[in-house]
């Protein structure tokens, strides 16, 4: 069928980069167009989810999570869960299209392949080499990429089924009300405690002492010493000719001048790594066979750097962009050196050696006491001077005038700011202030970033009727957009009744 798409073909190829398909598989629902053996799920015995698909669908939902969340730490979030959630949805919705019995036509196929970027050459146009040699070396095949895009084309007319909910005027006007709704507040600032009035004992100083001792020490430190190996060390040794390379393709056929570019560099890529791994090898020997790593460096024209006595913090500064190497590094033993560690970066490559270590030693309580003693007595006026804000705030309740160490301002909130700290307080303590409901109700006791404790007493609420066309609009908008996302959660919940769906969770990969 997709010879079809011949007519949209025109131009030179583009060069395909390496990857291309992993945009067009970024769902990972398109890792499920097989069934093979190694089931982990089983929808109907129908569709199942296999140990390479929920692999490949794990990766792409890391790399998206890193890619939208820049430094979030993986360790802290269920990946196979969440690769579980999209891999069983995109199955039932596969599965409830095909009960449908919703046809999407051959030409429609090609239209949607077709208006892919990634299969146009330099003049924006469909070059079907490039669809061929993107599946190719992604390792799809022709009818399985065709099936998702059906899938894909079928999942899209569903959704418009269900969206379009249109939200009545008077709702959308109480919600903008609420949206835009004003409030008055007196914030009743506790006076600052003096730490002069709080006392620590060297009885308490002792006893925090040996309840933290390991807040207390001098880092272990290490005489390390380390090889650096440039790519330029791997290119020299190679030596790699161009009349070599050109023979080698000589002996090939190309279709396009594009195709024996590539062809050229993948040649040149497999003689550095080769001439990567052979080099590695004899450098790890010789270290291995007992020589100084003095000695190897300077046998093979390699940098050599000896750092006595640093920390994992004063090594972090000295290498900033080489958290692997520092990880290694205060991971070995004291004498053993380290496989090839590459950087950060990929670029470069160490290994290092730990000539000696001193493990960390807890500082004499004499050392640190003044450092205790002020950690203390701070503690201490955060636990009075709340205490103290309790009170105040009973006798506020009470109407009672039996404290006056306190200020009031009055401070006037909208709601579109709750989310936003302001004057020093926590946008949690401002969404418990719009969920006062009525005059004269104080909040909790809560810190401030500049005065300490305080709480705050709701004055007045107004309801906004300045409503611009504009922030209407964007209401109902918002509005509509939540009833229709909320039609389409419980149109899939349903589907989990619908269908059976059997899990096989030891075949589940544990590494990622």
């Amino acid at each position: 069928m997709l010879s079809k798409l011949s007519k949209f073909s025109g131009g030179l190829l583009s060069k395909i980069l390496l990857g291309t398909l992993v945009v067009i598989f970024a769902v990972a629902g398109m890792q499920g167009l097989r069934t093979p053996k190694d089931t982990i799920v089983s929808i109907d015995g129908e569709i199942s989810v296999s140990t390479t698909e929920f692999v490949r669908g794990r990766k792409n939902i890391a790399n998206s999570l890193l890619n939208t969340y820049p430094g979030i730490d993986l360790e802290n979030v269920n990946l196979n869960q969440l690769t579980l959630n999209e891999l069983i949805k995109d199955r039932l919705i596969a599965l409830e299209l095909k009960d449908l019995g919703m046809y999407i036509s051959d030409d429609l196929v090609i239209s949607e392949i077709s208006q892919n970027p990634n299969f146009h050459d330099k003049k924006s146009a469909f070059d079907k080499d490039i669809f061929d040699r993107a599946l190719r070396s992604s390792g799809v095949k022709e009818k399985d990429f065709v099936r998702h895009v059906k899938d894909t084309i079928g999942m899209r007319f569903l959704s418009k089924t269900m969206r379009g909910f249109d939200a009545p005027d008077k709702i959308v006007q109480q919600l903008n009300m609420y949206n835009n709704q004003e409030r008055l507040v007196e914030l009743y600032l506790i006076k600052s405690l003096s730490l002069d009035d709080i006392g620590v004992s060297d009885e308490e100083v002792n006893s925090y002492y040996n309840g933290n001792k390991n807040r207390f020490t001098n880092p272990e430190t290490r005489d390390v010493e380390y090889i650096t190996i440039k790519p330029e060390f791997f290119r020299n040794i190679a030596n790699i000719s161009t009349d070599q390379i050109n023979q080698q393709l000589s002996s090939m056929k190309f279709k396009s001048d594009s195709d024996r570019k590539d062809a050229y560099n993948g040649l040149i890529q497999n003689k550095l790594e080769q001439v990567m791994f052979e080099s590695i090898k004899d450098i790890e020997d010789s270290i291995a066979e007992g020589n100084a790593f003095d000695r190897v460096a300077k046998q093979y024209g390699l940098q050599y750097v000896n750092l006595p006595t640093v920390s994992k913090h004063s090594l972090s500064n000295k290498l900033p962009s080489s958290k692997k190497l520092i990880e290694e590094t205060f991971s070995l033993e004291e004498g053993i050196s380290s496989e090839v560690i590459q950087d950060d970066s990929g670029k470069e490559y160490y290994i290092v050696n730990t000539i000696s270590l001193k493990p960390s030693q807890a500082k004499p309580v004499e050392e640190v006491r003044r450092q205790i003693t002020s950690e203390m007595k701070k503690e201490k006026m955060l636990t009075e001077q709340k205490k103290h804000a309790y009170l105040i705030k009973n006798s506020v309740l009470k109407d009672s005038s039996s404290y006056n160490d306190y200020d009031i301002n009055k401070v006037s909130l909208t709601r579109p700011e709750q989310d936003k700290s302001q004057f020093g307080v926590s946008p949690e303590i401002l969404v418990e202030i719009f969920n006062l409901e009525n005059i004269g109700d104080l909040s909790s006791v809560f810190a401030t970033k500049n005065y300490g404790f305080a709480f705050a007493k709701l004055k007045s609420i107004k309801n906004t009727q300045d409503i611009s066309k504009k922030s209407f609009k964007d209401t109902k908008v918002q509005l509509s957009k939540f009833m229709d996302d909320t039609v389409m959660q419980s149109f899939i919940s349903g589907l989990y009744s619908k269908y059976k769906i059997e899990l096989f969770e030891g075949n589940i990969p544990q590494d990622r």
